[in-house]
C-alpha cells in the first residue's frame, strides 16, 4: 500500500488529506526484503518503549514475520514504525502492538498501518472487528478514537505492576455482509432447572 502524507489530519477523518509529496508504503514481512531490519526495529521499540507497547517473546515476532502478521511502515524508504497482530476463532483481527518511532509519531503513520490491515487482511478473514488493548495510563489512548476506534471496556493487566487496559474496539463495515455470522458475545441465556 502507498499512499501520499500528510502533517495534519482532521479527527474526524477516516482516510488523510495530501498536504505533502511524502510518500508512506506498508510492507508486509512475506514481502519485506530486508525482514531482519524490522526485527531490530522491534527489538529497538522494546527496549525503548517496552512499558508502552508491552512484552512479548522474541520468538513472537520471528513467528509473525513467517505468518505474516507483523508489517513495517516506511516513510520515504525510512522505516518508521510497525503493526503486530493476530487473529482469533471470534473473528476478531487483534492489534497485539503498534509502534511508530519518537521522530516519526504522527496520526497517519499510526492510522496507515490500521487501515491496511482492515483492507488487505480483515476484509479476507470476514472479520467483524479491530480491537486493541491499551494500558490506561499511556498517551496513546489519545490516538484511538482519532480513527473510529471506541473503549468498550477495561481490565486488569496480568504485568508486575498491574495496570488497567481499555479495550479499543472498532466495527469493520462491509457493502455486502460477511459470509459467516458475526458471533454474539453475550453470555447465554442461563437455564433454569425446575426441582421436584
Amino acid at each position: 500500500m502507498t499512499q501520499n502524507g500528510s502533517h495534519q489530519m482532521p479527527p474526524d477523518s477516516i482516510r488523510p488529506t495530501s498536504t505533502t509529496s511524502d510518500t508512506l508504503e506498508i510492507v508486509e514481512a512475506r514481502l519485506d526484503q530486508n525482514h531482519h531490519e524490522l526485527i531490530t526495529l522491534a527489538d529497538h521499540a522494546i527496549t525503548n518503549d517496552g512499558h508502552c507497547i508491552g512484552f512479548l517473546p522474541h520468538g513472537a515476532y520471528h513467528d509473525a514475520t513467517t505468518n505474516n502478521r507483523l508489517f513495517s511502515l516506511f516513510r520515504n524508504d525510512d522505516r518508521v514504525g510497525f503493526i503486530l497482530w493476530s487473529s482469533n476463532e471470534l473473528r476478531e483481527c487483534r492489534i497485539l502492538q503498534i509502534w511508530i518511532r519518537r521522530d516519526a509519531r504522527l496520526i497517519e503513520h499510526g492510522r496507515a498501518l490500521v487501515e491496511h490491515l482492515e483492507e488487505a487482511h480483515a476484509r479476507r478473514l470476514h472479520a467483524w472487528q479491530l480491537r486493541a488493548w491499551v494500558a490506561e495510563d499511556l498517551e496513546a489512548n489519545l490516538f484511538w478514537p482519532q480513527i473510529g476506534f471506541t473503549k468498550k471496556g477495561w481490565r486488569w493487566g496480568p504485568a508486575k505492576r498491574a495496570r488497567r487496559h481499555n479495550l479499543w474496539v472498532r466495527p469493520i463495515t462491509y457493502l455486502v455482509a460477511p459470509q459467516r455470522p458475526v458471533p454474539s458475545l453475550e453470555s447465554p441465556t442461563p437455564r433454569v432447572l425446575e426441582t421436584a
